[in-house]
């Protein structure tokens, strides 16, 4: 189990190479853009994860 909230932020360079794959070429994105999709991921996982567990118990 994670010990600290950053254990569940995704790998950056996992991020940035699907920020890279889903944006046209010549598109810059900020160090903060990333931030901001990775702990949107990460929340979103978590979300589905609990919603998933939730409907396994019932």
């Amino acid at each position: 189990m994670a010990e600290k909230p950053e254990d569940f932020n995704m790998p950056s360079n996992v991020v940035a190479k699907i920020i890279k794959e889903s944006l046209p070429s010549g598109v810059n994105v900020s160090a903060d853009v990333r931030s901001a999709a990775s702990r949107s991921a990460s929340i979103f996982i978590l979300y589905v994860t609990t919603c998933a567990n939730s409907i396994a118990i019932a």
